[in-house]
């Protein structure tokens, strides 16, 4: 069995240790902490010091707002990729010569 090391009141990427909740199933401890965000979570200690859990789940969600905006494309130019794929496709299935880039072909 694991030697109990106390870790309240200490800071673990986003989250606070507050007090110790209990064992899991598999006799890990459990802490219950707080993000800097104001949820309370529950994770094993194991997860804490290893880094795999580093919030509530506020940072995944920041990090996902990121990418989409990074992501975003102007109105229409999904639209416009389909329809030049298409065009070269069923050129290069037609034997023809297909010379534009996308910029051209816009």
């Amino acid at each position: 069995m694991p030697k109990l090391i106390d870790l309240s009141g200490k800071k673990f990427n986003r989250l606070i240790v507050i007090e110790m909740a209990g064992k899991d199933k598999f006799d890990r401890y459990l802490w219950r902490c707080q993000c800097i965000c104001g949820n309370i979570v529950i994770v094993s200690g194991q997860n804490l010091k290893s880094e795999h859990t580093k919030s509530c789940g506020c940072l995944q969600k920041e990090v996902m707002k990121d990418v989409g905006k990074l992501k975003r494309l102007e109105y229409g130019l999904a639209s416009k990729r389909k329809l030049f794929r298409e065009y070269r496709l069923n050129a290069q299935r037609k034997y023809r010569i297909f010379e534009l880039d996308f910029d051209t072909f816009i």
